[in-house]
């Protein structure tokens, strides 16, 4: 429902009060966010399967 829309998501967080600023200038800011951060990842086609020893590991920082 709420994938890839943002001012959605934020008018959202607005009715749940969840921010007191004005909603449209919130809304922005976050829509324009939301558009650089997108324009930043670049476009990957999937390669197929990759074997386990080609998978990038997370950390466990939760073991520490």
């Amino acid at each position: 429902m709420l994938a890839g829309d943002p001012a959605q998501f934020c008018h959202l967080l607005k009715l749940a009060h969840y921010y007191t600023a004005d909603e449209a200038l919130y809304t922005s800011g976050v829509v324009r966010c939301y558009h650089q951060l997108d324009a930043a990842i670049p476009d990957v086609e999937p390669t197929g399967d990759t074997s386990p020893d080609e998978r990038e590991t997370v950390p466990d920082l939760g073991s520490a």
